[in-house]
């Protein structure tokens, strides 16, 4: 055998696996890259010989391979689509795609990561330093639950007490907050009213 009919072969696997890595933002693996081009052959020879689109279930016959195979095949094969194009491509000034999804709550991660940060930082704390139902009132009040903050008056309806009952276990709180060694850094989130 002569070291050309050999060297080709090799040569053009290696181009092709190139390009199958490369041409694409997201890398398929060979084999699905060989299977979407057995699958765009399929397509134009049948669109050829039918005269119009093929159906999944003809290309899955022509291809020998189930529906749902195909049918993968064709997601896989959609078209990439730039997070920076615009939504309406008539217009240049419309919003992205990315502006889109984006969404308002992954805008500022930096402020998420603080929001947990103090988050885990109350939690601790509380832990450590007050009783259960001294918690249960700061969690109520500052809405660390739900979102929802509530009145002293509300508070003391949903435990059975009378409001300034709650505010005393609440100042009471307060006390025990900023006596621990972490109590100065606990001076910026609230103040007893």
């Amino acid at each position: 055998m002569k070291f050309i009919s050999y060297a080709v072969w090799w040569i053009r696997q290696t181009v092709l696996q190139a390009l199958a890595e490369q041409t694409r933002s997201v890398r398929i693996p060979l084999n699905q890259n060989s299977n979407l081009a057995k699958l765009a052959r399929t397509n134009t020879a049948l669109t050829q010989m039918l005269g119009r689109a093929p159906t999944d279930l003809e290309i899955s016959r022509e291809m020998d391979e189930p529906v749902d195979t195909i049918r993968a095949l064709r997601r896989v094969a959609a078209s990439e689509l730039s997070l920076d194009a615009p939504i309406d491509r008539g217009d240049r000034d419309s919003s992205s795609f990315g502006e889109r999804f984006a969404g308002t709550a992954a805008a500022d991660i930096e402020e998420d990561v603080e929001s947990i940060a103090r988050r885990e930082f109350l939690e601790t704390m509380f832990d450590s330093y007050l009783t259960e139902r001294e918690r249960k009132i700061l969690y109520l009040y500052y809405g660390l639950d739900d979102g929802e903050e509530r009145t002293l008056e509300e508070i003391g309806s949903l435990l059975g007490v009378t409001r300034e009952r709650i505010r005393q276990i609440r100042n009471r709180a307060f006390e025990k907050l900023k006596e621990s060694p972490h109590g100065e850094s606990l001076s910026g989130f609230w103040s007893a009213n």
